[in-house]
């Protein structure tokens, strides 16, 4: 199913020409995240399948694998690297994935629009959220906080996953800001813990 596709659009690899041998420009790798680890583009991918395609594509472009080649070759063979690893790091970011897939589709996340997106109680009660880790130290509580904050981002998570599937790109967009506040409430809480 699900592991198999992600590998037949991943053939390149496997049949012996990588990322590593094509004359491939910094711009358009990194215009899509998906194309560049050679993933299908939605919003559900495995995240076992994406470290091993990601884990397939580093090996390809290990240092040790082009020691022979020119210094520009092997300039260039780290840039791919990198892109590589930017890449990956979207694609494993569920909020930048779900960013990069809504510019992809031609609907950016505006900061400025976030907050009439998500609606004046959200952000009320995000204040709310936030007001409370501030006036904490305790472990417990923080600990409790996190906990809350984890169950709104799996539901939010699940409601994003949906709105993709059903093409619903408004609801997908309002479903990222969400996920965007509920990230940053969980760093907000990591940084007092």
């Amino acid at each position: 199913g699900q592991h198999q596709s992600t590998f037949n659009s991943y053939k390149f690899v496997r049949s012996g020409s990588t990322i590593a041998d094509n004359q491939v420009t910094e711009t358009n790798l990194n215009s899509d995240c998906f194309h560049v680890l050679g993933v299908k583009r939605t919003f559900s991918i495995d995240q076992n399948d994406l470290k091993n395609v990601y884990k397939s594509l580093m090996g390809e472009l290990h240092p040790d694998k082009h020691a022979n080649k020119s210094a520009n070759e092997r300039d260039e063979m780290t840039e791919k690297a990198s892109i590589v690893v930017n890449a990956y790091q979207i694609l494993s970011d569920s909020n930048a994935r779900a960013i990069h897939l809504l510019e992809l589709l031609g609907t950016s996340l505006d900061e400025d629009t976030t907050g009439e997106l998500v609606g004046q109680e959200f952000l009320m009660d995000i204040m709310e959220c936030r007001d409370k880790i501030e006036r904490t130290d305790d472990n417990d509580k923080l600990q409790n906080l996190l906990k809350e904050n984890s169950d709104h981002m799996n539901q939010t998570y699940l409601q994003l996953e949906k709105s993709f599937n059903e093409k619903d790109l408004d609801k997908a967009k309002k479903m990222t800001a969400l996920m965007q506040y509920w990230k940053r409430i969980e760093e907000t809480i990591k940084e007092k813990i």
